[in-house]
């Protein structure tokens, strides 16, 4: 089937479009299972809440995290629209609408939430990697825990480089420059979560 009007981007730029398109619909789903698991752990931590006084700490954590998600996918979905409805005639199409909207309101929301998000859900990583080793021993502990507590400065530092990138567009590296940086910057969460899911799997 021929489109109506063939789009005049190059055939990356095309490709990025598609993948900013179908990431939303993939997240949306991602967010909805983590919406279920949110009200199961709040519910039992509200439960026992008099159980363990860390209870309501680790309740009003969860709930900081679920929120910044939810900021995350609103303020995507924002950013989405403006993208392919609002400004749909935009020159260079909507991955160039999408970068010239880098430095507005809901893109700052949305790269502040997620740094904040991605740093929060380490933390909590390299906590429960802390109180499994923690029970063999704290020399041990320690040990264990100097490497992925490394890598979490650095997704840190990672992060907030990010940040400062995207919201001030004569520091943004455009085009694949801009999406290697991102890329790169957020293999570290995931290189903090993996280690320590190994560090605690061999433990277990």
């Amino acid at each position: 089937m021929t489109p109506y009007l063939v789009p005049q981007e190059p055939a990356f730029e095309i490709a990025l479009e598609r993948y900013f398109l179908a990431t939303d619909f993939i997240s949306g789903i991602g967010y909805g299972i983590q919406g279920v698991l949110y009200f199961i752990c709040s519910r039992y931590l509200w439960t026992q809440r008099k159980a363990r006084p860390t209870n309501l700490f680790m309740l009003a954590y969860i709930t900081l995290l679920f929120l910044l998600s939810g900021a995350v996918q609103v303020t995507q979905a924002h950013l989405t629209q403006l993208a392919f409805i609002e400004n749909r005639n935009f020159p260079g199409g909507p991955w160039a609408c999408y970068e010239a909207s880098l430095s507005g309101t809901s893109s700052m929301v949305n790269q502040s939430a997620s740094v904040a998000l991605l740093f929060l859900s380490e933390v909590f990583m390299v906590w429960r990697c802390w109180v499994v080793w923690y029970s063999v021993s704290r020399r041990v502990a320690y040990a264990i825990m100097f490497f992925p507590t490394l890598l979490l400065i650095v997704s840190l530092t990672g992060g907030a480089i990010y940040f400062v990138a995207t919201v001030h567009p004569a520091l943004l590296i455009a085009g694949v420059g801009a999406l290697r940086v991102k890329l790169r910057l957020y293999n570290w969460p995931h290189s903090v979560r993996y280690l320590s899911d190994v560090v605690n799997s061999s433990r277990l």
